[in-house]
């Protein structure tokens, strides 16, 4: 008896976390499409049944788990904390990718979170490769753009950065699925991908965070070295982010006094500055309206 329970509840699980993938992959899809310059302005009319469609899929999971256990308590909070995302997003112009986060967050209780991971992966590994390639091919429209003297190459996207960024979190999921059984021969393919996408883009910083990851990856599996569970480690990363803060923030407000260090930075520091002037900062916060342009 105890073992059909538990075929059933796991066939439930399987189910549950299929149609949250599928679910998850429209929602994600309507924000990828247009990152393509083939598609950059593609119609509504294809964005938003995919958007919609995932969270309508989402939500009805959250109306089932609901309709098994109610939890008033985990329900109240959940609502409580969709209102306050709902109230507090005009503060980034209008952006609703938030509400959907959290719609999914919701909705992924006790879903098989490694075979969702697989499911995404191979999406993310299957769209952003075909995109690549079909760009230099010429199959889809592709154009470069220009940092000092480096030509950066979009590789068919509207900015070069995002396939960068994305490679990062295809990295991050392939190492978690991956875990120990990751071998040396994984982590130099995976390096020697982030090094082609660094001469295409010259895009600095997810290079950089790509290379500091996968040598922890490496310490971890071939020194044994966990640096997670090192003392210092968590104490330095918990002061890094505040402390990091303040830093870039001194830097923004003084850009005249250490303009030198902008080019490290890749311009942050500038914008930083630009953006100090424009808005400044207020102790309760300030409304600012930003224009979307698609290019």
């Amino acid at each position: 008896m105890n073992q059909r329970i538990n075929l059933l509840r796991a066939s439930s699980c399987l189910t549950k976390t299929v149609f949250f993938s599928i679910g998850y992959i429209m929602w994600l899809s309507s924000y990828l499409i247009t990152r393509l310059q083939q598609f950059s302005n593609v119609s509504d009319i294809v964005i938003k049944p995919l958007k919609f469609g995932g969270l309508i899929i989402a939500f009805f999971i959250i109306l089932m788990d609901l309709k098994i256990k109610l939890e008033v308590r985990r329900f109240l909070l959940g609502v409580l904390t969709l209102a306050f995302i709902a109230l507090n997003n005009g503060y980034v112009a209008g952006v609703t990718i938030w509400i959907g986060v959290a719609i999914f967050i919701f909705a992924a209780k006790n879903i098989n979170f490694r075979l969702f991971l697989k499911i995404v992966l191979v999406f993310l590994c299957v769209f952003y490769g075909s995109s690549v390639l079909l760009a230099k091919f010429g199959f889809i429209l592709n154009s470069v753009s220009y940092r000092d003297v480096f030509v950066r190459d979009n590789l068919g996207f509207v900015w070069a950065t995002w396939p960068v960024h994305a490679f990062l979190y295809i990295v991050a999921f392939y190492a978690i699925l991956r875990g120990k059984k990751i071998n040396i021969a994984e982590i130099l393919v995976l390096g020697m991908i982030n090094l082609g996408l660094y001469y295409y883009t010259n895009t600095r910083s997810p290079f950089i965070l790509i290379t500091i990851f996968l040598i922890f990856v490496y310490l971890n599996k071939y020194v044994h070295f966990n640096i997670v569970h090192n003392r210092v480690f968590r104490g330095i990363f918990l002061l890094l982010t505040p402390v990091l803060t303040l830093v870039i923030y001194w830097f923004s407000k003084n850009y005249p006094k250490y303009y030198q260090f902008d080019k490290l930075f890749s311009g942050r520091i500038s914008y930083g500055y630009e953006s100090l002037e424009l808005f400044g900062i207020h102790k309760i916060g300030k409304k600012i309206f930003l224009t979307r342009v698609r290019m």
